[in-house]
């Protein structure tokens, strides 16, 4: 049994649809803010943000996510050359 919990250290960008479906381990759906908010708290070095769809949002809101995507990859890009 694991007693610790464990988070992520590296970089980290959860993006949501702001209409996701979702079903938490209680069975409940939960919202995109409450996901939102779980995602940001466990992950130190992380962030969260939801735009425009509903679950496949490379597909469903391609412009969106490349917008999202970018700052998140030019910021990698630039500190690991550092």
């Amino acid at each position: 049994m694991i007693t610790q919990e464990k988070t992520a250290v590296q970089p980290t960008l959860a993006v949501f649809g702001e209409t996701a479906s979702s079903i938490s381990q209680s069975g409940k759906g939960d919202t995109t803010e409450k996901r939102l908010a779980d995602y940001s708290t466990h992950l130190p070095n992380g962030s969260a943000i939801k735009i425009p769809g509903r679950n496949v949002l490379p597909y469903e809101s391609t412009v969106e996510f490349v917008k999202a995507m970018a700052p998140f990859v030019n910021q990698l890009t630039a500190s690991s050359e550092q």
